[in-house]
């Protein structure tokens, strides 16, 4: 392109010109070619000339391009812009196609419609269609479309395509591709999911006009008998876990299974499954104990229970419990404390029945953050008790702290009878006005964590 321009200044400035285009409006300007103008050049304050650049249509939008010139003073003061002229292009033939893809169900035939449609064809350019569609049906058309049907529901139609001609020049071929749909079914297998004793029947339904074939997965548990198509019952030979499934084909030979898991008597634990959770614990503390393993036959429910000894020192709070989990594979649990050997056991159930019983030994040895009392003074001599629960200075404090400090404090005397009891929110304990008589007395107090921490007191 050539721009002739004339510039006017009284000034008579130095400076460049610059030929400055836009991609859009929303991009910066890029110069294209650019002037020097000397103050020699200038003739009566007017510059007449030409200037030129290059530009090639694929840097131009269809719509959005512009085109400038711009003059700017060696000083940088003076800068002269021109209007801004649009450049537009004629954008090229196009041809769409829809649908691009079609996925085919067995047996479907209904009829579908394509369509190409032509964009940006030159004024009195003569456009024709050249169609190609083996194993589908002409059921009408227009001179841009065609409704066609599939010959077969079974026998899957080619690719549908459309090739473009613009005054006998062929433009690209434009093609929709034909599947088959993936087989699913929404049959379903109904019966009971457990098989106690004897045998159970178990019906399909939903299943169209497809051919089905039975199977079970393991025949050793129970055994299969088909009634009719739909219909088949197992009979119990062991206990276990089974799968009943019926494979269905399709007119199209396409196959689908539909399952249904049976539990067949009562539960069984196998030697692969096993009770996970740690072997050794402290007192008072949370624990986790989980089915490890593989193969855990018809549980439909897990009852956990602890054979422990019974605690007459500490009450509830210092007894083994259940906290949380009972009825699922894995349970919480709260140690006692008392050193001794217990057994966590669960067993798995069902509605046939309670499966045999997996175990683990858990030792529950010396607490890990054992607790101590100081005593500011004993012999007591002015009856007050002033008392500070203390742990070793090397002990994780995370393993005992609690979020509120709630201790029993109990005094008993010499024949077991409480002769004081109060709670206490700190670890100092103060007991004021102790009204005892002489003699040899025993502080008992009971953290908010259920340990237990013992000393002898002696009144004066």
């Amino acid at each position: 392109m050539t721009f002739y321009y004339t510039l006017k200044n009284s000034g008579q400035p130095s400076g460049i010109l610059y030929v400055k285009f836009k991609y859009s409006s929303s991009t910066n300007a890029t110069n294209l070619s650019q002037q020097n103008i000397q103050s020699t050049n200038w003739s009566g304050g007017i510059v007449q000339s030409t200037i030129a650049c290059s530009l090639n249509s694929s840097e131009i939008q269809v719509t959005g391009s512009s085109i400038y010139l711009e003059f700017v003073s060696t000083s940088g003061v003076i800068t002269t812009v021109t209007c801004t002229s649009p450049l537009t292009k004629t954008p090229p033939p196009s041809f769409s196609f829809t649908p691009t893809s079609l996925s085919l169900p067995c047996g479907d035939t209904n009829p579908r419609i394509f369509t190409v449609t032509p964009a940006n064809i030159p004024s009195g350019a003569t456009v024709t269609y050249q169609w190609s569609y083996s194993g589908w049906s002409e059921i009408s058309s227009t001179s841009i479309s065609k409704t066609l049907q599939p010959n077969s529901g079974t026998s899957l139609p080619t690719t549908v395509s459309v090739n473009p001609y613009i005054n006998g020049v062929a433009q690209a071929t434009k093609t929709c591709a034909v599947t088959r749909s993936t087989f699913t079914s929404i049959a379903s297998i109904t019966g009971n999911s457990n098989l106690c004793t004897s045998s159970n029947t178990y019906t399909i339904s939903n299943t169209a006009t497809n051919t089905i074939t039975w199977s079970c997965s393991n025949t050793a548990i129970a055994t299969l008998n088909v009634i009719n198509p739909t219909t088949v019952t197992l009979t119990k030979i062991g206990s276990g876990t089974v799968n009943l499934i019926a494979t269905l084909t399709n007119a199209c030979g396409q196959i689908t299974e539909v399952s249904k898991t049976v539990n067949v008597g009562s539960p069984i634990l196998p030697a692969t499954v096993f009770v996970n959770g740690p072997e050794n614990t402290g007192y008072n503390q949370t624990l986790n104990y989980s089915l490890s393993g593989s193969s855990i036959n018809g549980g439909t429910s897990y009852q956990w229970s602890v054979e422990a000894p019974i605690n007459d020192d500490g009450g509830s709070t210092c007894a083994w419990q259940i906290v949380g989990g009972q009825g699922t594979q894995t349970v919480t649990l709260k140690s006692g404390c008392i050193s001794a050997t217990v057994v966590v056991r669960v067993v798995a159930t069902s509605s046939c029945g309670a499966s045999n019983t997996k175990y683990i030994y858990v030792t529950v040895g010396s607490d890990p953050c054992p607790p101590a009392l100081r005593l500011s003074q004993n012999p007591i001599k002015d009856g007050s008790l002033i008392a500070n629960v203390l742990y070793p200075p090397d002990c994780d404090p995370n393993a005992r702290i609690v979020k509120t400090v709630n201790n029993e404090v109990k005094i008993y005397d010499f024949n077991g009878n409480i002769v004081h009891e109060s709670n206490q929110n700190s670890n100092e304990l103060i007991v004021n006005n102790l009204q005892l008589k002489k003699g040899v007395y025993f502080l008992q107090v009971i953290t908010e964590k259920g340990e237990v921490i013992k000393d002898k007191i002696i009144i004066e």
